[in-house]
C-alpha cells in the first residue's frame, strides 16, 4: 500500500484562490476542466498519468499520479507537464528513501519524457 503523503503546498494554495474568488465575488462560479494528456504503463507495472487542469480561477496545471492497479495517488504539481513528474518523482524518493531509481515511477516516467 502507497503510503499518504501530505498535501502538496501547490494544491493547498490552489483551494485557497478558489475560495477567495468565489468569497470576494470575483467569480459566482469556480470552474475547472481536467484532461489526461499522457500516461506511461511501467515495465514493472502500474501506471503514470498526467492530467492537464484548466480552471476559471487559476493558470493551467498539470498533475502526475501512480496508478499500481489498486489505487491512484497524486504524487506531483507543476506549472508544466514536466514539472509536475519532476515534483513527484522527488516526492516518491522522499517518501522511499530505499529505492533505487529504477523503482522510481516517476523517474522512468521522465526518461520517456526526455527522450
Amino acid at each position: 500500500m502507497l503510503p499518504l503523503i501530505p498535501v502538496n503546498p501547490y494544491l493547498a494554495d490552489l483551494v485557497k484562490k478558489y475560495l477567495s474568488a468565489l468569497d470576494s465575488g470575483e467569480v459566482e462560479e469556480a470552474n475547472a476542466k481536467m484532461e489526461k494528456v499522457n500516461d506511461y504503463l511501467l515495465e514493472d507495472g502500474g501506471l503514470v498519468i498526467i492530467y492537464k487542469v484548466k480552471s476559471t480561477v487559476v493558470d493551467t496545471f498539470y498533475v502526475a499520479t501512480f496508478d499500481d492497479g489498486d489505487d491512484e495517488v497524486i504524487w506531483g504539481v507543476g506549472d508544466t507537464f514536466e514539472g509536475a513528474l519532476a515534483t513527484a518523482e522527488r516526492e516518491w524518493k522522499h517518501y522511499n528513501p530505499d529505492d533505487t531509481p529504477d523503482e522510481n515511477p516517476f523517474s522512468e516516467a521522465l526518461e520517456h519524457v526526455q527522450s
